[in-house]
């Protein structure tokens, strides 16, 4: 995962990926260089949304959206985003925040 050593030090969290969307756009040949972005399109309640793309040296190959759902590590349930782990997550917006959904 992207997250950085100062996330998993703000609480014992598992995060589950909940849902994987892909489109492409064009085709990658190996051998290539390849570049990935991600970023955080929403923090919600319990989850993120996230933002992923491939780029060819040309353009953007292909574009994601994931959503990961943070869990307690004892139970499995879905737990809370703190508010300090909200504003680490809120670094990698990627623009305006859109309406919480969960």
């Amino acid at each position: 995962m992207f997250f950085s050593d100062d996330i998993k030090d703000v609480a014992p969290y598992n995060f589950v990926l909940a849902r994987f969307e892909i489109d492409f756009f064009s085709s990658l040949s190996f051998p290539g260089t390849v570049r990935a972005g991600v970023g955080v399109l929403r923090v919600g309640k319990t989850s993120l949304l996230l933002k992923q793309a491939l780029f060819n040296p040309a353009r953007c190959v292909a574009e994601a959206y994931s959503t990961i759902v943070a869990t307690d590590p004892a139970t499995g349930r879905p737990r809370e985003l703190g508010d300090a782990l909200r504003m680490q997550f809120r670094r990698w917006l990627l623009g305006p925040e859109r309406p919480q959904i969960d």
